[in-house]
């Protein structure tokens, strides 16, 4: 008995500790410069090049992993905020040190829908991003996960995204 007892406690625990790796995935955060403060996983993402003050941005975290990449509800962290000048600042907090990327669009016409003909487009290390990528539906010719990546150590880590516009 007095080793089922364990074998069940242990069991437990390795189920408990599953949850949070599950629940990392879309999780809406506002932009908490604070978790910027340096003692934890983060990446500190500023966006340049708006084409303007208007409407709303998205940044968007992603794991390095090409089954993640740009894949739907396989986000960790998204910032849903309004536009508020030419170059903005994001805090996007990481669970761990590990290797990530960051996809930004901003939502130019305002019509909360990817509009590869209006709105802006960049990713973490400013790769090439075709059209036909943003056509398609983001899968034909879209960048792959190791042009995005970026390591990121147990602090914070500077990322630079210049948005494309069509």
């Amino acid at each position: 008995m007095k080793y089922s007892i364990a074998a069940a406690a242990a069991f437990g625990a390795v189920l408990l500790a599953a949850v949070p790796a599950q629940a990392q995935y879309a999780e809406r955060i506002s932009n908490d410069m604070s978790k910027c403060d340096g003692s934890r996983p983060a990446m500190l993402v500023t966006v340049t090049n708006f084409k303007g003050a208007v409407n709303r941005v998205r940044v968007v975290s992603y794991r390095a992993l090409e089954s993640d990449w740009l894949k739907k509800d396989r986000w960790l962290n998204r910032i849903d905020t309004p536009v508020t000048g030419k170059t903005m600042k994001f805090c996007m907090p990481m669970p761990a040190p590990g290797t990530y990327a960051v996809g930004v669009r901003h939502d130019y016409n305002g019509n909360d829908d990817d509009d590869p003909f209006k709105d802006g487009w960049g990713m973490s290390n400013n790769p090439s991003i075709g059209l036909g990528a943003l056509l398609a539906g983001g899968s034909f010719g879209k960048p792959p996960v190791s042009k995005a990546a970026v390591k990121v150590g147990s602090g914070v880590t500077p990322v630079t995204i210049k948005l494309k516009y069509p």
